[in-house]
């Protein structure tokens, strides 16, 4: 099988896409926000399980670390915006 030029650069640079991804959330979810849709945590979580993956492939811990953090909190605002008790 002939591989094309694009699908060997996405192998080649798959943590980069992967940020890049990630980054293209992140604004999605910032714009949700600014229209007050909780849709933008889901996107923000979409964006930070871009970046755990991208620190785990780079061996970035602090990436890594505060990507985790950031779905948990992610996920808190959610919980708090539907109307916790």
């Amino acid at each position: 099988m002939k591989e094309t030029r694009l699908f060997k650069y996405i192998l080649r640079h798959k943590a980069d896409l992967i940020g890049w991804l990630g980054s293209l959330f992140f604004v999605v979810g910032s714009v949700l926000l600014a229209y007050h849709s909780v849709w933008g945590f889901t996107a923000n979580i979409c964006a930070n399980i871009c970046f755990v993956f991208q620190g785990a492939w780079v061996r970035l811990s602090s990436i890594f670390a505060l990507s985790v953090l950031l779905v948990f909190v992610n996920c808190f605002a959610i919980y708090k915006w539907i109307g916790a008790p």
